[in-house]
């Protein structure tokens, strides 16, 4: 009888155990140490330099001979500005409404937005932009300064570069990436994203 009572105690005991283990029988399965929260999502979103672009002033404001100044779609308050002077476009990127944001990305030739494919790619994690990565032509500045002319001519190309720059709060991503190597595209965003955290 002693016996019995015995294996009836030991076959509760074996129960709540189980019981409190999960469905997996394991015990003590609660004081697992919870999962490291996840870092965030990146993605990209575009600006079309040839489509989303328009006049960033009235054109009685624009001086004769001078260009149109250009506002491009941004995100997160940001926009893409191009502003020209005798020889060149100067493409930045600038907050809604503080005049004093501007953050210069590159020099490019007066019809830089009007090449076929230029784009400003802009890196997001999770949903906000933090940097951007645009595409310019390299050109050899003093050989065109030897012979007294304009450096943003097919003579004087010499390649394609990169540039990731990071947004406000984000100054220490300041990259550029040889275009002609094989994945350039996501090595930039690597350099981006691998560098969200330092700010």
């Amino acid at each position: 009888m002693r016996r019995f009572t015995l294996i009836i105690a030991a076959t509760a005991l074996l129960s709540i155990a189980c019981a409190k283990g999960g469905a997996s029988g394991q015990v003590g399965a609660a004081t697992l140490a919870p999962a490291a929260p996840a870092g965030p999502a990146f993605t990209s979103a575009y600006t079309d330099l040839n489509k989303d672009c328009k006049g960033a002033v009235k054109e009685s404001e624009v001086g004769e001979g001078q260009d149109m100044p250009l506002k491009c779609k941004g995100y997160g308050g940001y926009y893409i500005s191009i502003g020209y002077s005798a020889m060149a476009s100067h493409v930045g990127v600038q907050m809604e409404g503080d005049e004093d944001s501007l953050i210069g990305l590159i020099n490019a030739g007066i019809g830089y937005s009007d090449e076929p494919g230029r784009k400003v790619e802009w890196r997001m994690a999770d949903g906000k932009p933090f940097a951007v990565i645009i595409r310019v032509t390299d050109y050899d500045a003093v050989k065109a300064e030897a012979a007294a002319d304009s450096p943003y001519q097919d003579k004087y190309k010499t390649g394609e570069t990169l540039v990731v720059k990071g947004l406000k709060g984000y100054e220490p991503i300041d990259f550029t990436v040889d275009a002609s190597k094989p994945n350039a595209n996501e090595k930039a965003r690597e350099m981006a994203d691998s560098n969200y955290a330092k700010k």
